[in-house]
């Protein structure tokens, strides 16, 4: 059964960042309503997909908006600030590693990123770091939930 060209760009991000050596002891999540059990961890999910039917009569061009969150705490020797942009690095690095996510999208471009620190009050100090990415990509249906 094929997917969905929405659910395959996502998988193509979730193997990415699962595959990447500089991330295997990341959890990599796709469903934000689970708490992150374990530290660090990446969220990935698309609230977006925005086309433009005018676009051409053969084809319709989509412009699906990413979230990539990034979790981490403190380790020993380790300061929390640290801890998040090394985090916040690899992933960046893994996502612009392949501006086409093998050949499903045209390009895949960083949009903003933001970061906090939570310093917890009584509980662990968290980092937290949001990527936002737009993913540009054709289809001949303007719904992208249509499987191909």
């Amino acid at each position: 059964m094929s997917a969905s060209v929405k659910k395959r760009l996502l998988d193509a991000l979730e193997v990415a960042l699962r595959d990447d050596p500089a991330l295997e002891n990341v959890q990599v999540e796709r469903d934000r309503a689970l708490e992150a059990q374990a530290f660090p961890c990446v969220l990935l999910h698309s609230p977006e997909v925005r086309v433009d039917n005018n676009f051409s009569v053969y084809e319709a061009m989509h412009l699906m908006e990413v979230h990539v969150e990034g979790y981490c705490t403190a380790t020993p020797g380790v300061a929390l600030s640290d801890a998040l942009d090394g985090l916040q690095t690899k992933v960046l690095s893994v996502l612009q590693r392949d501006h086409t996510l093998g050949g499903l999208a045209t390009d895949v471009q960083v949009v903003s990123v933001e970061e906090e620190i939570d310093k917890g009050g009584d509980s662990m100090p968290l980092g937290a770091f949001l990527i936002v990415l737009e993913v540009l990509f054709f289809t001949d249906s303007a719904d992208v939930t249509t499987a191909v």
